[in-house]
């Protein structure tokens, strides 16, 4: 195959390595005086996407091919040496300087720094809304050397992606690589684009964001030979470029707007750079770039680079300075060149010039040694904060460390605090942990169980935002000595409220959340009631429209006041200033006022209970940063998983008794289902497919004065109850001959019981001879628009038998079992009602006959039962049906004097009638 003999060689270019020192130097500059971002890393990642671009086609061009593990072994010996023993130093410096509650941070991000990922490291964090107010470790600064290491491997890949075309295709590598690159590019700064717009802190350290940066070298590695530049124009671009760059951080905020579209801007300054040294001039950026001083600096720049943000870091920790001095800042800068000079004739140079190949077993066993020191200690600090957290925890809630209980406690003495100060940031609930707590970029609304997952009495779901969150403690404890499921369905910065916060993760969660936790039925939701910031002085109408929509669907709300805010982060200010300092304490009166933000409102929402634990936290004039010995939180306003659990047993007091109240109301209405007619349970309803027609009497047995025949289907069945109230006023006695889905109707085609029963039903009611047959005159299902025939025609043969009939028009059919429905989804859940208009519309179908039977007096209750344009399940307090489709006992007695205002009259008139043909 033909080789590419336009692509670049691999040369040394004097002006890159100035270019790099004064990336650096910007990089240190706007770190130590001005508090920002320069954009010096993007050059950095330019020039690296041109160098190695540059390496790898220079090695294919001389061998026809890349090894991988020559290559990147080869970048672990060049690169390894000189930041492991950086990493080594920031262990042992952090353990003697930095305050304790910093140390897992800095243990995460060890590890995250010596394995290449401590972007990703940071990108949780950075939109984690409890980490993202802690301090910057010693190492956050490997973020772009991680980039890097990602970037290293990814380059290898498209390398061999460009060669196995060109082999295909039988074209020059450059060609295709060229494509790759291209395509990179656009691809990495199109979604860096899109990404920065929607969630700007993770797109900062993603590395998908960071590519097309690469590429740009790489591109600019392939064409920079083709493009030449006059004498004149070459010098404007060079030194245009880096004016431009020198500017960039100071007129752009880069932390906040990189790594969009805007990071073009340091990027090309770097690329005109680059230009300018490829078209040589005597005034150009380069002469001053390539000098030798800056050749020098330039080989110390990664050095300096490593060193500069490890000594600013504890600078601030030893001297609790918030800004560095001119001279201060001079020292960090020159110690850090030092320092760089040093570990590089020392460390790094002696190891880049091992004698050994790249692949070899020599150059393994030395990265192997780079990184045992570094994880091994790391692991060992680790294992040392582990060891001090069991300790804490067979501590907790002793008399010693009472808590919240201490307020209770006549005899009390002061102990050094649980947690310990390396441990108070990790001492947080176990959502927290296990990810269940979804991260404030996430809209999804993640359900984990805790607590008894099988067969448990109730259900409590903790929702909200993180200050519902750190509660879960206390409701998991209560779990397991209650036989409770745990739901936590929490979200970072996000509160249970429909106002819109202007985060759509946040508004989609809300959006959601309400239907997702409702169809796990819980029994009861933990949220916060109000919130206690500085300047909040009334609930949220957000935080009521999601209470309604719950208590809506039948879950009544556990509403817990919101707890304190501090100043300050308590951890951090207790290690520097004591438990007892004033400067860790917050006035009570400007966070919780006496005065509760719930008392203040006017209309209170049902099934929301109210409870209020700031007098645990906070008793007395001030909100103490540590309570009974115990640290009460583990940063400004979220409390520690220890001093919640010093708390559960006044949960516990206010919750159970609310659970067991829930409880029996639904149990209450469940024995709905059970609410039936007398004929059901005495077997006087037939319920089989039997062909006899039975009859029991009710009511007044002996000394009646009328008779009522009850005949026809459960429809008829149901309406027992009210005629047995009646009958306890006047001498009636209640003839009841009724058979499940049978009505009293003839029909040709019709189930052979029912077609029997109703045959032999119309020669018994003769035989009886009532004063009124009482019956339903229609059917209300669905589907059905008029009075079925079979129903006119035995009215008729009762007419011609001259027996009068008490119609009343049929009960509405629900589409879900009431009291189940209710018992799940509550009273006012619209799922457990039904549009009048469908299942009894203004028009009835009695209403439509052209003739109707004389002898039938048609009457209508279904204003009673349907007083508003929907079905409710519950009228007046009562459960109305205990089923779809027929009405509870105890309801139907609340109609009967409705239907004794028509029935009485009736059945004298008919009676007298009776009277007078006798």
């Amino acid at each position: 195959m033909t080789q590419d003999q336009s692509v670049s060689k691999k040369k040394f270019r004097p002006e890159i390595e100035g270019l790099r020192a004064v990336a650096a130097l910007l990089v240190a500059i706007y770190h130590i005086w001005l508090g920002k971002v320069s954009g010096g890393v993007d050059v950095f990642f330019v020039v690296s996407g041109f160098l190695i671009t540059t390496s790898l086609l220079s090695k294919f061009r001389r061998t026809g091919t890349v090894n991988f593990f020559e290559f990147i072994m080869g970048l672990l010996k060049r690169l390894m040496p000189h930041a492991f023993f950086v990493l080594f130093t920031v262990i042992i410096l952090s353990y003697f300087y930095l305050p304790g509650a910093r140390w897992m941070q800095t243990i995460k991000e060890v590890f995250a720094s010596a394995l290449y990922y401590e972007n990703w490291q940071l990108a949780f964090t950075s939109v984690d809304y409890l980490d993202a107010g802690n301090e910057k470790s010693p190492v956050q600064h490997f973020w772009a050397m991680s980039i890097q290491g990602q970037f290293y491997l990814i380059w290898f890949f498209v390398i061999w992606c460009a060669i196995l075309l060109s082999r295909l295709f039988k074209q020059q590598i450059q060609k295709s690589l060229f494509v790759l690159l291209v395509i990179l590019f656009s691809i990495s700064l199109g979604y860096s684009i899109y990404l920065t717009q929607v969630n700007q802190p993770w797109a900062y350290f993603d590395t998908r964001t960071r590519v097309w940066e690469f590429s740009l070298g790489g591109i600019l590695c392939l064409m920079i030979q083709r493009i030449k530049l006059p004498s004149f124009l070459s010098v404007v671009a060079g030194w245009f470029g880096l004016i431009m760059l020198i500017l960039c951080g100071i007129l752009l905020e880069v932390s906040t707007m990189f790594p969009g579209y805007i990071a073009l801007w340091p990027t090309l300054s770097a690329v005109l750079i680059l230009l300018a040294g490829e078209n040589d001039t005597k005034f150009g950026v380069e002469r001053l770039l390539g000098s030798k001083w800056m050749v020098k600096l330039g080989g110390y720049s990664y050095g300096f680079y490593l060193w500069h943000w490890v000594l600013l870091t504890f600078y601030h920790v030893i001297f609790n300075n918030e800004h560095v001095s001119i001279l201060h800042g001079l020292l960090i800068m020159a110690s850090s060149l030092l320092l760089s000079v040093l570990v590089t004739h020392l460390i790094e140079r002696p190891i880049r010039l091992l004698k050994a190949r790249n692949n070899s077993w020599p150059v393994l066993l030395v990265i192997l040694l780079c990184l045992a020191p570094v994880l091994g200690l790391n692991s060992l600090w680790q294992s040392h904060m582990h060891q001090e957290i069991e300790k804490s925890k067979s501590l907790a809630k002793s008399n010693q460390y009472p808590g919240a209980k201490v307020f209770e406690m006549n005899d009390f003495k002061e102990k050094p605090y649980i947690p310990r100060d390396a441990n108070i940031k990790e001492d947080q609930a176990q959502p927290y942990k296990d990810g269940c707590h979804v991260t404030s970029d996430v809209s999804e609304v993640k359900i984990c169980e805790y607590g008894v997952t099988k067969a448990y009495d109730y259900t409590v779901a903790v929702v909200g935002g993180s200050h519902s969150t750190h509660w879960f403690t206390a409701v998991n404890d209560i779990a397991k000595k209650h036989n409770i499921r745990v739901l936590n369905v929490t979200k970072s910065g996000c509160r249970l409220s429909t106002d819109k916060k202007g985060v759509p993760s946040c508004d989609k969660w809300n959006e959601q959340v309400v239907d997702k936790v409702s169809a796990k039925q819980p029994d009861l939701v933990l949220a916060m009631a109000e919130i206690s910031y500085f300047d909040v002085t009334e609930v949220p109408q957000g935080y009521i429209e999601q209470f309604n929509a719950f208590t809506e669907r039948g879950i009544e709300i556990f509403a817990v006041r919101d707890t304190p805010y501090f100043k300050k982060d308590v951890p951090e200010c207790i290690q520097a200033n004591g438990r007892d300092s004033a400067l860790c304490k917050i006035e009570k009166a400007r966070v919780v006022p006496e005065t509760t933000d719930w008392s203040k409102l006017a209309v209170k929402p049902e099934g929301v209970h109210f409870v209020d634990y700031t007098d645990k936290i906070c008793p007395d004039e001030y909100c103490e940063p540590v309570v009974g010995n115990v640290v009460a939180y583990f940063d400004k306003s979220h409390m520690t998983k220890t001093f919640v659990s010093t708390l559960t047993p006044y949960v516990e007091k206010d919750m159970m008794p609310i659970l067991k109240d829930i409880k029996a109301k639904r149990e209450n209405v469940l024995s709905a289902k059970k609410d039936i007619p007398a004929s059901y349970k005495d077997g006087c309803h037939i319920q089989d497919k039997s062909k006899t027609v039975k009859s029991c009497i009710y009511g007044k047995k002996d000394n009646y004065k009328y008779t009522v025949a009850l005949v026809g289907d459960s429809h008829s069945a149901h309406w027992l109850g009210a005629l047995q109230t009646i009958s306890k006023k006047h001498p009636i006695r209640i003839i009841n001959m009724t058979k499940s889905g049978c009505s009293l109707e003839d029909k040709a085609v019709a189930r052979p019981d029912c077609k029997a029963w109703n045959n032999s039903i119309i020669d018994k009611i003769k035989a009886l001879n009532p004063d009124l047959v009482f019956t339903t005159a229609e059917k209300s299902y669905f589907n059905i628009t008029t009075v079925p025939p079979g129903y006119i025609k035995q009215f008729y043969k009762l007419q011609s038998a001259g027996i009068e009939i008490f119609g009343v028009r049929d009960t509405p059919y629900f589409r879900n079992s009431v009291p189940e429905c209710v018992a799940q989804n509550g009273a006012k859940n619209i799922k457990c009602t039904v549009p009048k208009n469908q299942v009894v519309p203004k028009t009835t179908d009695w209403s439509k006959l052209k003739e109707k039977p004389s002898n039938v007096h048609y009457y209508d209750y279904t204003q009673y039962i349907c007083p508003k344009e929907r079905c409710e399940p519950v009228i007046d307090g009562v459960i109305a049906y205990s089923d779809k489709g027929h009405m509870t006992q105890s309801f139907v007695k609340t109609l009967a004097p409705h239907i004794e205002s028509d029935l009485m009259p009736l059945l004298k008139k008919t009676k007298s009638n009776k009277e007078d043909k006798i």
